[in-house]
């Protein structure tokens, strides 16, 4: 509110409320007709043909973060889901008037549809949905208009997909933005005369208010650009959230950020994991072929003659440590743990195996080897097989 507003009308309260807010100031371009001062001056002007201004950066956005927004579709034998429940339905047309059409349907309609009515075939513009009723505007240039009547089984043609979009960071919001045109001396300074010619009647907007601070957005979470990106199902991977901070107000379990890189592969050629088991600050981790521990939030240094020093870590899994001898688990319903101590049992070669904080024991050898290896062996014949693991906790016993 002050000299450096063109159009600010001081007369009363409401005309400054009316007058004063955020403003786009635009350079003049003298190559575009209907655009310049010239063409203001001489009321030939074409921005009081409610024209509506796209501003946006161009800046290459290739390489940008973007948002997801909206509800996912599945595709479902390489073809897209959509928002399209019928491509035959009922309409109703309420007003006629030399080929603009406005009405109803009977289901919800997209903007490009093309829909056949007997001979003719109108073109679908803007729709919307109010208490539950399908709207719609239309052309038909066909000879003979369809004139005011219900219309039944009329067929919808549109080959591309349609989603409805009701999310995102900015609001279309009614807002009619004046400029005078009686003089251009007058729309400077602050005895500004007061502007009564309309342009455009709704706007995008960050905000819903030009008056209080109402920025607001309806955004998901953010993915990387990649022109390659597929979906990959990391069966040898771990993958964890941001963290829950007790002493604070943050709780980031339900947060996967990609964007953080907050996945760890293991080697894949040992097969897919099948159980994972934290205690403490280790993670024991279970693959078809191999097992072993990887250390959380703590880093380990080895130095020059062999030992290792465990250290505080910002990293939250560290590398991988396997254990010595291929065994692992193809049945993860056998994983049982108890006091830091887990058990699983390695069908395919007749062992059962217990993980602790010394390493991995076959446990199964003590006895029992000859046992387990009929056992197994015979089980191994029948694919899939259930071997069930479980604890006895009054013995203390797997």
């Amino acid at each position: 509110q002050d000299d450096n507003n063109p159009i600010l009308d001081t007369s009363s309260a409401r005309t400054i409320q009316s007058t004063t807010g955020k403003f786009l100031i635009v350079e003049e371009d003298k190559g575009a007709s209907g655009f310049t001062l010239k063409d203001i001056i001489e009321r030939n002007s074409s921005w009081t043909k409610r024209c509506v201004i796209e501003v946006y950066n161009k800046n290459d956005l290739s390489g940008d973060i973007y948002y997801e927004i909206g509800k996912s579709y599945d595709v479902v034998n390489g073809v897209h889901s959509d928002e399209r429940t019928n491509t035959t339905l009922d309409i109703t047309v309420t007003s006629s008037i030399s080929g603009l059409l406005f009405g109803t349907s009977e289901h919800k309609l997209f903007k490009g549809d093309n829909l056949t009515v007997g001979s003719n075939v109108i073109s679908i513009g803007n729709t919307y949905v109010a208490s539950g009723v399908n709207y719609f505007y239309a052309t038909d240039k066909s000879i003979t208009p369809l004139a005011v009547g219900s219309y039944n089984n009329t067929t919808v043609n549109n080959p591309e997909k349609v989603i409805d979009l009701s999310l995102g960071d900015v609001y279309f919001r009614r807002r009619t933005i004046y400029s005078s045109v009686i003089n251009p001396k007058l729309i400077i300074g602050s005895n500004a005369y007061r502007p009564n010619t309309n342009l455009v009647e709704y706007i995008e907007d960050y905000s819903v208010s030009d008056f209080f601070a109402s920025k607001g957005t309806s955004i998901g979470r953010p993915i990387a650009y990649i022109p390659d990106a597929k979906t990959v199902k990391r069966s040898g991977s771990i993958t964890y959230s941001e963290p829950y901070l007790q002493e604070g107000t943050f709780n980031g379990l339900s947060s996967f950020n990609l964007s953080l890189a907050n996945f760890k592969d293991l080697a894949y050629e040992h097969g897919s994991i099948k159980g994972l088991i934290s205690y403490d600050e280790r993670l024991y981790f279970i693959q078809e072929n191999r097992s072993g521990v990887l250390a959380v939030n703590r880093g380990v240094i080895t130095t020059g003659s062999g030992d290792n020093i465990v250290s505080l870590s910002k990293d939250i899994l560290q590398s991988e440590q396997y254990y010595v001898g291929e065994y692992g688990t193809s049945n993860p319903e056998s994983i049982a743990n108890r006091d830091g101590m887990v058990y699983f049992a390695d069908v395919k070669r007749g062992k059962v195996l217990r993980i602790d904080s010394q390493g991995l024991t076959i446990i199964s050898d003590v006895n029992l080897s000859s046992y387990f290896d009929d056992k197994f062996g015979i089980i191994s014949n029948y694919q899939p097989s259930t071997v069930v693991g479980g604890m006895d906790k009054d013995n203390d016993e797997y």
